[in-house]
């Protein structure tokens, strides 16, 4: 479905290779989706390494709460 502008125009492919430089408008829907591909991993490691940091502090927390209700909680015998 993004193609479709693409396929329907193709001048502005072409339009963009010359204003890149690029000899042929493929190699240009080339480096676009390339581009794509890479900024899309940056994100996706971006948000993992945040949930992973959020993991951490709720495992911290649960393990104070659970020394803290250890504490709290009367001795049982044996």
């Amino acid at each position: 479905m993004a193609l479709l502008p693409i396929a329907a125009v193709p001048s502005i492919v072409e339009s963009v290779s010359d204003l890149l430089g690029i000899e042929t408008p493929s190699n240009t829907i080339l480096l676009a989706s390339v581009s794509l591909l890479f900024a899309t991993t940056v994100h996706l490691t971006y948000e993992l390494s945040r949930v992973e940091a959020r993991t951490q502090d709720l495992a911290e927390e649960f393990a104070l709460l659970r020394a803290r209700l250890d504490l709290a909680e009367p001795a049982e015998a044996d």
